[in-house]
């Protein structure tokens, strides 16, 4: 027997609307539709990504990124339409951080083309957000009027949380560490050189290494996540005055293989096979 609500009666069960049932579902397929193009183009970069990053990093990734999505199709027609929102917003951080990387790199013209998966992340970044906004308004009458007003000032409260302890520090650790492939930009001058410094834990920095005229050289390091393009009016002016100057992408950027991280956590290996290579050349300062 289908059971059915009774006026003033809170605990029995409700009936959905076959146009409420029919937006469940249409939700479901745009949400399953998001978490395929996100366990596409999250695997896809796992597979073909940089050499130099660990096997366990590709995998949380892909698993962090996918997981809480498909979780939330399963359960999706079972949860409240506050807690659906709420968990579309949250789960589509990463995708919107991830797209708002793809974006910038398509409007600078540094990331390769075409890139299908990096348009596709950009539809799922996009997707899971709106979804965030629309369900609570295609489910309005779900709610009770009782206690409405309790329920969306705890609904700000959870969001003025959100921003700045989910939001804001897992949509940034996206962005710090994950970058678009470069070329190399035109060397300066002839004289420079393609260099490859190979760093203790294996992975493969590009940079240029330009020969010293006065006996001296100089190390010129980038930022954590930056590229030799941040450094070469330094290398300019010290070529200028007759030193040797050694520049080079940092790991995850550039033209250099390994994992992208802005942070920092990573650099001091990066500069040690700046430091080791340019101490091999005839050139480097004597030890004192």
């Amino acid at each position: 027997m289908a059971a059915t609500a009774q006026p003033g009666d809170a605990t029995s069960p409700r009936l959905v609307p076959p146009l409420r049932a029919r937006a469940v579902g249409v939700e479901r397929l745009a949400l399953a539709a998001a978490g395929a193009t996100c366990a596409l183009h999250v695997g896809w970069e796992s597979v073909t990504g940089a050499d130099g990053v660990p096997a366990w990093s590709r995998l949380a990734r892909l698993t962090l990124t996918v997981l809480p999505i498909a979780v939330l199709w399963w359960r999706y027609a079972r949860l409240r339409p506050g807690l659906r929102a709420f968990w579309c917003l949250a789960v589509g951080v990463a995708p919107a951080a991830d797209a708002a990387v793809h974006v910038a790199s398509a409007m600078t013209g540094v990331g390769p083309a075409p890139d299908v998966t990096g348009l596709a992340i950009v539809a799922s970044g996009a997707s899971l957000p709106a979804l965030a906004v629309v369900v609570p308004f295609v489910h309005r009458a779900e709610a009770r009027r009782r206690g409405r007003w309790r329920r969306r000032g705890l609904t700000a409260l959870a969001l003025l949380t959100f921003i700045p302890l989910v939001a804001l520090p897992w949509g940034g650790a996206v962005v710090q560490t994950h970058a678009m492939p470069e070329a190399p930009p035109p060397r300066p001058d002839p004289a420079y050189r393609d260099v490859v410094l190979l760093t203790e834990d294996g992975v493969e920095l590009s940079g240029w290494y330009r020969p010293s005229s006065s006996g001296a050289a100089v190390v010129l390091v980038p930022s954590a996540g930056g590229t030799r393009t941040t450094v070469l009016s330094q290398a300019r002016m010290l070529s200028r005055h007759g030193y040797g100057v050694l520049v080079y992408d940092s790991r995850g950027s550039g033209a250099s293989s390994g994992m992208r991280n802005a942070y920092g956590w990573t650099w001091t290996a990066d500069v040690r096979a700046a430091v080791r290579y340019m101490a091999d050349q005839p050139t480097s300062p004597p030890d004192e």
